[in-house]
Protein backbone atom coordinates (compact mmCIF):
# COMPACT_ATOMS: atom_id res chain seq x y z
CA UNK A 1 0.00 0.00 0.00
CA UNK A 2 2.37 2.51 1.09
CA UNK A 3 4.93 1.25 -1.96
CA UNK A 4 2.96 2.34 -4.42
CA UNK A 5 1.86 5.76 -3.08
CA UNK A 6 6.16 6.45 -3.22
CA UNK A 7 6.64 9.55 -5.61
CA UNK A 8 8.40 8.64 -8.94
CA UNK A 9 11.56 11.50 -9.41
CA UNK A 10 11.01 13.49 -12.00
CA UNK A 11 14.31 11.94 -14.07
CA UNK A 12 12.04 8.90 -14.22
CA UNK A 13 9.19 10.75 -15.90
CA UNK A 14 9.32 8.49 -19.09
CA UNK A 15 11.21 11.77 -21.12
CA UNK A 16 14.52 9.45 -20.33
CA UNK A 17 13.77 6.47 -18.49
CA UNK A 18 10.69 4.20 -19.15
CA UNK A 19 9.76 1.91 -15.39
CA UNK A 20 9.29 -1.63 -16.97
CA UNK A 21 8.75 -3.17 -13.72
CA UNK A 22 7.90 -2.09 -10.20
CA UNK A 23 8.22 -4.09 -6.84
CA UNK A 24 7.51 -1.78 -3.70
CA UNK A 25 10.78 0.36 -3.63
CA UNK A 26 12.04 -1.23 -6.21
CA UNK A 27 11.96 -0.50 -9.78
CA UNK A 28 13.60 -1.71 -13.52
CA UNK A 29 13.82 1.37 -15.85
CA UNK A 30 15.02 1.19 -19.45
CA UNK A 31 16.69 4.13 -21.45
CA UNK A 32 15.03 5.09 -24.30
CA UNK A 33 18.46 6.71 -25.77
CA UNK A 34 20.13 3.70 -25.58
CA UNK A 35 20.27 1.74 -28.84
CA UNK A 36 20.19 -1.70 -26.76
CA UNK A 37 17.51 -0.56 -24.45
CA UNK A 38 20.09 -0.74 -21.70
CA UNK A 39 17.71 -1.46 -18.31
CA UNK A 40 19.12 -0.25 -14.74
CA UNK A 41 17.73 -1.04 -11.53
CA UNK A 42 17.08 1.43 -8.93
CA UNK A 43 15.68 2.40 -5.45
CA UNK A 44 12.98 4.94 -4.56
CA UNK A 45 14.15 5.05 -1.29
CA UNK A 46 17.53 5.86 -2.45
CA UNK A 47 17.14 8.31 -4.47
CA UNK A 48 18.07 8.56 -8.10
CA UNK A 49 21.52 8.42 -8.44
CA UNK A 50 22.07 5.58 -10.34
CA UNK A 51 20.09 7.17 -13.14
CA UNK A 52 22.11 10.43 -13.20
CA UNK A 53 25.15 8.80 -13.57
CA UNK A 54 23.93 6.71 -16.20
CA UNK A 55 23.32 9.67 -18.05
CA UNK A 56 26.41 11.19 -17.63
CA UNK A 57 28.44 8.57 -18.76
CA UNK A 58 26.53 7.29 -21.67
CA UNK A 59 24.69 10.68 -22.42
CA UNK A 60 25.87 13.96 -21.66
CA UNK A 61 24.42 15.67 -23.96
CA UNK A 62 21.27 15.13 -21.94
CA UNK A 63 22.16 16.82 -18.94
CA UNK A 64 20.68 20.23 -19.85
CA UNK A 65 17.22 18.42 -20.50
CA UNK A 66 18.02 16.59 -16.85
CA UNK A 67 18.95 20.35 -15.32
CA UNK A 68 15.64 21.80 -16.74
CA UNK A 69 13.38 19.07 -15.74
CA UNK A 70 14.29 19.43 -12.43
CA UNK A 71 14.25 23.32 -12.63
CA UNK A 72 10.72 22.77 -13.72
CA UNK A 73 9.64 20.14 -11.26
CA UNK A 74 11.09 23.00 -8.27
CA UNK A 75 8.79 25.56 -10.13
CA UNK A 76 5.54 22.88 -9.98
CA UNK A 77 6.47 22.33 -6.29
CA UNK A 78 6.63 25.80 -5.73
CA UNK A 79 3.51 26.54 -7.23
CA UNK A 80 1.37 24.24 -5.78
CA UNK A 81 2.66 25.43 -2.26
CA UNK A 82 1.35 28.81 -2.89
CA UNK A 83 -1.87 27.78 -4.41
CA UNK A 84 -2.05 25.93 -1.31
CA UNK A 85 -1.21 28.55 0.78
CA UNK A 86 -3.69 30.67 -1.09
CA UNK A 87 -7.05 28.08 -0.89
CA UNK A 88 -6.36 28.58 3.04
CA UNK A 89 -6.66 32.33 3.20
CA UNK A 90 -10.21 32.94 3.31
CA UNK A 91 -11.06 36.61 2.72
CA UNK A 92 -14.23 38.15 1.83
CA UNK A 93 -14.55 39.96 -1.26
CA UNK A 94 -13.53 43.40 -0.23
CA UNK A 95 -11.59 45.40 -2.54
CA UNK A 96 -8.90 46.04 0.42
CA UNK A 97 -8.86 42.78 1.08
CA UNK A 98 -8.73 41.82 -2.12
CA UNK A 99 -5.48 44.41 -2.42
CA UNK A 100 -3.70 43.11 0.76
CA UNK A 101 -4.07 39.31 -0.62
CA UNK A 102 -2.66 40.27 -4.08
CA UNK A 103 0.45 42.26 -2.30
CA UNK A 104 1.14 39.22 0.00
CA UNK A 105 1.03 36.88 -3.23
CA UNK A 106 3.77 39.34 -5.10
CA UNK A 107 5.81 39.30 -2.02
CA UNK A 108 5.84 35.50 -1.50
CA UNK A 109 6.54 34.90 -5.27
CA UNK A 110 9.57 37.43 -4.64
CA UNK A 111 10.62 35.68 -1.62
CA UNK A 112 10.96 32.37 -3.43
CA UNK A 113 13.17 33.47 -6.45
CA UNK A 114 15.49 35.11 -3.56
CA UNK A 115 18.22 33.09 -2.67
CA UNK A 116 18.61 32.11 1.05
CA UNK A 117 20.20 34.62 3.40
CA UNK A 118 19.40 37.34 6.20
CA UNK A 119 17.73 39.54 3.88
CA UNK A 120 15.12 36.38 3.06
CA UNK A 121 14.47 36.00 6.46
CA UNK A 122 13.70 39.31 7.45
CA UNK A 123 11.53 39.56 4.32
CA UNK A 124 9.61 36.21 5.20
CA UNK A 125 8.84 37.56 9.12
CA UNK A 126 7.56 40.56 8.13
CA UNK A 127 5.44 38.71 5.71
CA UNK A 128 4.03 36.97 7.97
CA UNK A 129 3.57 39.25 10.79
CA UNK A 130 1.18 41.32 8.00
CA UNK A 131 -0.62 37.74 7.82
CA UNK A 132 -1.12 38.00 11.12
CA UNK A 133 -2.59 41.24 11.20
CA UNK A 134 -4.71 41.08 7.81
CA UNK A 135 -6.21 37.79 9.68
CA UNK A 136 -6.86 39.77 12.90
CA UNK A 137 -8.81 42.58 10.89
CA UNK A 138 -10.85 39.93 9.02
CA UNK A 139 -11.88 38.23 12.16
CA UNK A 140 -12.59 41.52 13.67
CA UNK A 141 -14.88 42.28 10.81
CA UNK A 142 -17.01 38.85 11.25
CA UNK A 143 -17.15 39.67 14.33
CA UNK A 144 -18.68 42.92 14.17
CA UNK A 145 -21.03 41.89 11.21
Amino acid sequence: MADETKKIPYILNGGIFKIKKRKGDRVIVECVCCPSQHRLRGNLANGAGNFHQHIKRRHPFLIDNVTKMKKDKKEKVAAAKIAKRRRKLSFDDDKSQESDKASITELEDGLRLMQEGNEKNLLRQGIQILLQQIRKNFLLQQIVS
